[in-house]
């Protein structure tokens, strides 16, 4: 079972997912001050609308104007419009933000959207009685709605939850929606009519519950809010909140952890070695046979290490959150047999990972191809966008 170590400091706030073996399975640094916007709505005003690409330009108050895909919209906008948008992308570098003018509110047990009247289940729950039944009751709830327009994705975190739990937490979002209907027609053009939870807050909503069994806390008003938070979706007595006297920041060495977590090598028990490096473009990955120099049966060391590092590559992924295109070049294996159960390895080490990753499979270069969702920033640049110093890791 996993543990969670939460270190507060003056100005930011650190989540670790550590494992048995102390060994950081995710490490998330977030400002005190709110900087990622995803989820937030805003009012904003249209102030392009380019073709060649299909998007509108949005200004809604920030220092980039927002881009809001022609297939976010319901009607074509004109220049000048007010319309009402919510962030699904932060700005990334020179693009601004990526917008949509359906509006979705995640929660703990439930996605709630409003571009769609469907009722879907994650694909990681099997179609049983339960979710036959629940899907019945917030069909009915849909029926028993004023408002028209809006559908569910239920998530794997719902899975045996009594359905009136469920239900509230729809009733909730869909009481937040229509306040938020009624009020942007009060509000100036460029302002935010909504902000969702913290960030940290919001990535321990996301996490798998069923893995931690420990939370460990170093600042009394944040065990306040997951105290709150644990006895609210039932958890409180399964997950041991602990409350440390002292700096867990230092006392679990994160600054080293972080560190060896922003290393362009990584190095194998085997004695070979894994290259990381970051494009614009995609995050390319060399294994290197290195101190392995085996003459042995070559072709099934080198297998073995592949295999080998394939698993540390799949820890590194989600460790340093990269996302996007990644191709990983591992050494050459002359055996078609050695190459499919390769895929297949790794596919089987990415399933862990709560974020959606794609394996393609080998390019005729002998390249292995990956996507991985774009969820937030990854380690290096939350680290920069938090104003984190990656000389020192230290806390703020």
């Amino acid at each position: 079972m996993n543990e969670l170590v939460i270190s507060q400091g003056e100005n930011a706030i650190y989540l670790a997912l550590l494992d048995e073996f102390q060994r950081l399975i995710e490490i998330k640094p977030y400002s005190l001050k709110q900087t990622g916007m995803v989820g937030f709505i805003f009012l904003g005003i249209v102030r392009k609308k380019i073709k060649g690409i299909r998007a509108y330009f949005i200004d809604f108050g920030q220092d980039k104007d927002g881009y809001l895909p022609f297939n976010e919209v319901e009607r074509p906008l004109s220049i000048g419009e007010t319309v009402m948008v919510q962030i699904t992308k932060d700005s990334y570098q020179t693009k601004g933000a990526k917008l949509t003018s359906y509006i979705s509110f995640s929660g703990e047990y439930v996605v709630l959207v409003t571009d769609s009247t469907k009722i879907h289940f994650s694909s990681k729950l099997p179609e049983d009685a339960w979710t036959k039944d629940m899907k019945k009751e917030l069909i009915q709830l849909q029926k028993t709605s004023e408002l028209n327009k809006w559908g569910v994705i239920v998530r794997t975190n719902a899975y045996s939850i009594e359905s009136q739990k469920i239900l509230d937490e729809v009733k909730a979002f869909l009481s937040t929606y229509e306040r938020i209907l009624k009020i942007q027609a009060y509000r100036p053009s460029k302002t935010c009519i909504f902000e969702p939870q913290s960030q940290w807050l919001k990535y321990v909503q996301n996490m798998n519950k069923s893995d931690i069994a420990q939370i460990h806390v170093d600042h009394k008003e944040t065990k306040d809010i997951l105290e709150d938070y644990l006895t609210s979706i039932n958890q409180r007595d399964k997950i041991k909140l602990d409350f440390v006297e002292g700096d867990l920041f230092l006392r679990y060495d994160l600054g080293k952890k972080i560190h060896k977590a922003l290393l362009r090598k990584v190095w194998l028990s085997s004695g070979a070695s894994i290259i990381i490096d970051r494009t614009e473009a995609m995050v390319v990955i060399d294994v290197n046979s290195d101190k392995n120099v085996s003459k042995i049966n070559s072709s099934r060391n080198i297998f073995k290490i592949n295999c080998e590092a394939a698993k540390e590559i799949s820890r590194q992924i989600r460790l340093r959150n990269l996302s996007g295109i990644i191709i990983i070049d591992f050494i050459d294996m002359d055996d078609d047999q050695h190459k499919k159960k390769l895929v297949r390895c790794l596919q089987e080490y990415l399933e862990d990972d709560h974020i959606r990753t794609h394996v393609h499979g080998m390019t005729r270069l002998g390249l292995m191809e990956l996507t991985r969702k774009r969820v937030e920033p990854c380690l290096e640049d939350l680290l920069k966008e938090n104003e984190i110093s990656l000389d020192t890791a230290s806390k703020l």
